[in-house]
């Protein structure tokens, strides 16, 4: 229809003097582009639960500028705004790319430990006596095994397959993060220690049923430090870090002896 408007003139024309006019197609036009852009948008909307959230709000606000000056064009005859409008949304969504990568962590896609710990941050700062959070760090364990039994891509193939598998196993609101190296943290809305228990052996029940079905030549378990903050000890980030820190590195120790004392029986 654009071809054909150059010699029928349906959605506009140009005159002797080299005017532009618009044709009696020209609200044709218009509604065309709008109505894509509307379908596109439906189509993101209810496709929201398999967009990952940073992806999600780039692609629905980036029509929003388009819309806007293509329906002003339409009322404000001789204006030309849309070169000026996608700018604008190409702008926005960089920007708003660039900002993501900085707080996702470049192997696993995850969030990084920066990202973690502002995040922490906010939950502190918003927790009263009646809402609080949980944290659990784990740490993968064997993976200095797999390293140097299968050598480092496998390890990054593991570390991947981690994050994964968290996923999987967590709710889509449940914050994770690859705190470094081997080691990734959850942060949960949950505010009760029976609650957090559940938790454990979802992950656990979710970690196993993997182990029976992966077909990997390594299996995947943790080493896992978890505990609701207490908003009355007043803890700092740093602090809280380290409590569950510390109940990671000991649940660690014991799950050492135990394996240990598993091979001098079997031995």
């Amino acid at each position: 229809m654009v071809v054909l408007t150059q010699f029928f003139g349906w959605f506009y024309y140009i005159d002797s003097n080299n005017i532009y006019h618009r044709g009696p197609l020209f609200l044709l036009s218009a509604s065309i582009t709008v109505a894509l852009i509307a379908l596109a948008f439906v189509l993101i909307t209810v496709n929201q639960k398999n967009i990952e959230k940073k992806y999600y709000f780039s692609l629905v606000f980036f029509a929003v500028p388009p819309l806007i000056c293509i329906i002003l064009q339409v009322v404000f005859y001789g204006i030309s705004l849309m070169l000026n409008s996608v700018v604008l949304s190409l702008l926005i969504v960089f920007l708003n790319i660039q900002n993501q990568s900085m707080h996702i962590d470049y192997l696993t896609g995850i969030n990084n430990r920066k990202r973690l710990e502002a995040y922490l941050k906010q939950k502190v700062s918003t927790s009263n006596e009646n809402k609080t959070f949980s944290a659990i760090m784990m740490d993968l364990d064997d993976f200095k095994s797999i390293n140097d039994t299968f050598g480092h891509d496998v390890g990054d193939d593991a570390l991947k397959l981690t994050a994964k598998l968290l996923k999987n196993c967590t709710r889509s609101k449940d914050f994770i993060a690859r705190f470094g190296g081997d080691e990734f943290c959850i942060v949960l809305d949950i505010s009760n220690k029976n609650e957090l228990d559940c938790a454990i052996r979802r992950i656990n029940d979710c970690t196993k049923k993997y182990n029976e079905s992966s077909g990997k030549p390594y299996k995947i378990s943790f080493s896992m430090g978890y505990a609701v903050y207490d908003y009355n000890s007043r803890m700092s980030v740093e602090e809280f870090q380290k409590q569950i820190d510390i109940l990671m590195y000991e649940n660690k120790r014991i799950n050492k002896e135990i394996k240990n004392e598993n091979n001098r029986i079997h031995i």
